[in-house]
């Protein structure tokens, strides 16, 4: 959908997300920057988010085999900050805001999130400040992540296994 954010915590629980973008603050925000829609895909959690006004539609389910529909159609991703989530995202190119669960002990997840927000190729946040960063969000500065060097990959390979000369 054009105007649709697509909201992923993967396998884990992130009930604070959840909560966070259901809630009237963001759902004004996302409604006052032309979103329509969110959808939401809510893992093992326990909260369930509604469709409690008619500022912005929301649905939600727990588990699908593959999320590449939802973060394909989605006009903007936001995503707990799994490096597999993440990647998936960048990997088609979709905007996206990852939001780190501070929740997490020796969360490693920031470092990645942080390193990528730097390169300009994600914005990142907390709960906390998820819907100021979401209304501060201009587009036109993100940098498309770069598409893997598959060849580059193959080459340090068979250079490491000498096999470059054959």
């Amino acid at each position: 959908m054009k105007n649709s954010i697509f909201v992923t915590v993967g396998t884990t629980s992130f009930d604070l997300l959840i909560k966070t973008v259901n809630s009237a603050d963001f759902r004004s925000a996302a409604r006052a920057k032309g979103y329509n829609h969110i959808t939401c895909q809510i893992g093992r959690g326990t909260y369930v988010p509604n469709n409690n006004d008619d500022l912005v539609s929301t649905d939600w389910y727990r588990f699908r085999p593959s999320l590449s529909e939802d973060y394909s159609t989605a006009a903007l991703v936001i995503s707990h900050a799994g490096a597999g989530s993440i990647m998936e995202a960048l990997g088609l190119d979709r905007p996206l805001i990852v939001v780190v669960n501070e929740d997490l002990m020796d969360n490693h997840q920031i470092e990645l999130a942080e390193e990528l927000s730097s390169r300009k190729h994600l914005s990142f946040a907390f709960c906390r400040n998820l819907v100021s960063v979401f209304s501060d969000l201009n587009l036109d500065h993100r940098i498309s992540f770069p598409p893997p060097q598959t060849a580059n990959f193959a080459k340090a390979v068979d250079n490491l296994m000498g096999l470059s000369h054959l």
